[in-house]
């Protein structure tokens, strides 16, 4: 089997962290016997390490590891303990011993193979743990006579304890492990939704800029037609002539890109807007999420709420999805550095309404006949002194018109300004009654 250097190198880096760890709790110990004999806590790290991380060679770890720990023992006992070299050498060569031959263990008794039956792993750890304390013992001159009465029922009892620690923090890490799983799934899921929201936005601009396009051309190859009428064989009209057929040539190019354009989003979009329904709970928590995380990288202390009546689902979730972010993000401007916005549905008769309700600065009423008009807006950026560009109530407007709804508003500046979506319920549940017959 080839492994690549990048995969290597990897494995080389775990090993290293993985001596470390187990070399440092190998420190946190206790002496259970009159001798030099010691219980540590490095056990329970290297078992983890080999449990957890797949990729560790299980004896060439528990080798680097026993050398790690008789390293670690060895300079205690000569700068710590202020003993000879070779004493502690010889006290703490029997650790070295125990680390490579718990390895060996592991390795025969294959301790991966039932990680997924508690009781199976930790009886292997306990079979490893304690022949190889037998080991230790056997090769300690200080152990001896032997006294099994008082040693081997220890030796059961920390080897139970240690197998038990190990097999509880590899189902701990385990779930952990899917927890923040499942939370990255949920921010990439939410971002997809987000980015097909904005794309069906950019769709509808698009098709609304090829029926202006598919005018421009009509009228230049009109304007093309009477010149040639009237030309008379004049040369000079004849140029006229001649430049407005290629100017409606281009028009009639660029209009085709824009539809290759079109076609390529739609197949995108259109096959993923209709597979699947989605309740409104979810639409509200992907708002909410997205909402949250840009308002906490703008550092503003603005409180966000969403209440609902109903869970209906719907295949019109991108349309509701940019209508509300729209309106969300217009909120957070208008409140500024701090505030409060309320996201609420209610059902009507017949409808469904969504409102946003912020307590910013509010609409004077002498705007408030112009504020869906495209390209009208009051604000612009600090920084630049840009206008903004004025189009996301109006594409709001059009996206309400395309689902047969409406838009009503109410402002008091500095107190209250509510945006309220009016959808008809059928037209929401018109594809998912559809796919249920």
């Amino acid at each position: 089997m080839f492994i690549s250097k990048k995969e290597k190198h990897s494995t080389c880096r775990l090993i290293c962290e993985t001596v470390f760890l187990v070399s440092l709790t190998s420190i946190l110990f206790v002496y259970p016997f009159d001798s030099h004999f010691r219980f540590t806590v490095g056990v329970i790290m290297l078992a983890l390490s080999l449990l957890y991380f797949l990729q560790l060679p299980i004896i060439l770890t528990a080798v680097f590891c026993g050398i790690g720990v008789f390293s670690m023992r060895w300079l205690m006992d000569v700068f710590v303990g202020h003993n000879e070299m070779a004493f502690a050498t010889i006290q703490s060569l029997p650790a070295f011993c125990y680390y490579v031959f718990f390895g060996i263990c592991c390795y025969y008794f294959n301790i991966r193979e039932n990680n997924g039956h508690a009781i199976t792993v930790i009886l292997k750890l306990l079979l490893s743990d304690f022949l190889s304390n037998l080991l230790e013992i056997s090769i300690r001159h200080d152990f001896m006579p032997f006294d099994s009465a008082a040693i081997l029922p220890a030796l059961v009892g920390v080897a139970f304890l240690r197998s038990v620690s190990v097999v509880y923090g590899y189902y701990f890490l385990n779930r952990y492990r899917v927890f923040i799983f499942v939370d990255e799934h949920l921010k990439r899921y939410t971002q997809l939704i987000m980015l097909f929201a904005k794309l069906k936005t950019e769709l509808y601009y698009l098709k609304k800029s090829s029926q202006d396009i598919e005018k421009i051309m009509e009228c230049s190859y009109l304007l093309y037609k009477e010149l040639s009428a009237s030309t008379d064989g004049n040369r000079q009209a004849n140029q006229f002539v001649q430049k407005a057929l290629k100017i409606a040539g281009d028009i009639h190019e660029i209009k085709k890109d824009y539809y290759r354009v079109i076609h390529g989003l739609e197949k995108i979009l259109l096959p993923a807007g209709n597979e699947q329904n989605m309740r409104l709970s979810e639409i509200f928590h992907i708002i909410e999420q997205n909402t949250k995380r840009s308002l906490s990288a703008e550092h503003k202390e603005i409180n966000i709420q969403f209440d609902q009546e109903d869970d209906f689902a719907t295949d019109e979730h991108y349309q509701i999805v940019s209508m509300l972010n729209n309106l969300i993000v217009n909120a957070i401007e208008a409140c500024g550095q701090q505030g409060a916005i309320q996201v609420r549905e209610v059902r009507r008769e017949g409808t469904i309404a969504l409102s946003v309700e912020d307590n910013g600065q509010g609409i004077d009423m002498q705007n408030m006949d112009f504020i869906f008009n495209p390209g009208f807006s009051t604000k612009y950026s600090k920084l630049t002194g840009t206008m903004s560009t004025g189009l996301g109530l109006a594409h709001v407007r059009t996206l309400l018109d395309s689902l047969g709804g409406r838009i009503e508003v109410t402002s008091q500046p500095g107190i209250a300004t509510i945006f309220t979506l009016v959808l008809p319920y059928a037209r929401l549940q018109q594809k998912t009654n559809n796919q249920r017959e």
